[in-house]
């Protein structure tokens, strides 16, 4: 299974948690946002250089899960770069090859305004090599998407109520059209799915006000405008993360390949 109890690693969490610092998958595991399966997962995905969208509604912990997402790229030495309207991001302070880059419009002396989109663009001739970007595609969607495709292992957020949703409204912002036609939006639904591998989305924060994993969605394909894959991680009603007893499929090989030590994704015979 996901996060095989034998295998998982030891998440140590500070006390008290600072949300304010650098967080770990620890952090997040002691104040329930999710189960120590679930991180062993995600911890094991970012190894395998997977494309992981975050969603959810507003202040539900987007940005808190990029945050420990992007810490999780520590053990690469990629450039990595946050990509953010506010700094909110932390990460790239435990990194030595991360930077950020605030997305706000540059006036420079003439009083001329640097588009978002330029910025972006900029972040090409950089030679990014991972971006965490945090609502940012909304405002430069095909550069951002551009990014999110030429560096592999990358994660973003955007706004949307649950996971097929997200991967519709993602469709709908790189295609750069209002009303796509059933061919442009079949083949950029097509795109969209082959680059994203998994969506975390987030959930409504606990009693405590902690950030809350709803639902881990394995992304499989599109078609006609119907996206197809597994939930692999649920939240039940009693507000309990579990994992739904399913073998990724899609993203099993590219995990056991990648950190075989870390997980072991079962075969459906045993």
């Amino acid at each position: 299974m996901p996060g095989d109890p034998e295998l998982l690693p030891v998440f140590a969490a500070r006390r008290p948690v600072d949300m304010h610092l650098p967080m770990t998958w620890g952090d997040l595991v002691s104040v329930s946002t999710l189960t120590p399966g679930a991180a062993a997962y995600l911890d094991a995905a970012v190894r395998a250089r997977l494309t992981i969208l975050v969603t959810g509604e507003a202040r539900t912990g987007r940005t808190i899960m990029l945050n420990v997402l992007g810490a999780a790229t520590s053990d690469s030495f990629d450039n990595t770069y946050a990509i953010e309207r506010l700094r909110y991001l932390t990460f790239h302070q435990l990194l030595p090859f991360a930077s950020s880059v605030q997305t706000t419009p540059v006036v420079d002396a003439s009083g001329d305004r640097t588009p978002v989109r330029e910025l972006v663009r900029h972040l090409v001739k950089m030679q990014a090599e991972r971006i965490v970007a945090d609502d940012v595609i909304e405002d430069a969607p095909l550069e951002v998407w551009e990014l999110v495709r030429r560096c592999h292992g990358s994660m973003f957020s955007l706004a949307a109520p649950d996971p097929r949703t997200a991967l519709g409204r993602l469709v709908d912002l790189v295609s750069n059209q209002s009303h796509p036609d059933v061919d442009a939006r079949r083949t950029f639904g097509r795109e969209v799915t082959n680059e994203v591998d998994l969506v975390v989305h987030m959930t409504q924060p606990s009693d405590t006000g902690a950030a809350r994993v709803g639902e881990i969605f394995e992304v499989d394909f599109s078609d006609a405008g119907f996206v197809a894959g597994q939930v692999l991680y649920e939240r039940s009603r009693k507000g309990e993360l579990f994992w739904r007893d399913r073998v990724p499929a899609r993203t099993s090989i590219a995990i056991s390949e990648g950190v075989p030590h870390l997980l072991r994704i079962r075969d459906p015979e045993d």
